[in-house]
């Protein structure tokens, strides 16, 4: 599953982080996986709609 732009809620270190970067993602603050910002991450957070990170590796929560 890729990651669309509704369901960005921030981005740490926004001026540093790239295109291309790969980027943690949570969900109410447990680790899920790592993916590919497909936007620098200032322009990713403005995004309303489309794909910003491509997902490389999912990891199922502990309890579920």
């Amino acid at each position: 599953a890729q990651i669309m732009a509704p369901a960005i809620e921030d981005i740490e270190n926004k001026e540093e982080t790239k295109k291309g970067d790969l980027v943690a993602l949570y969900s109410g603050g447990v680790f899920f996986g790592v993916g590919m910002l497909q936007f620098d991450a200032l322009e990713a957070v403005k995004k309303t709609r489309g794909i910003v990170i491509k997902t490389e590796r999912i990891q199922k929560p502990h309890g579920l």
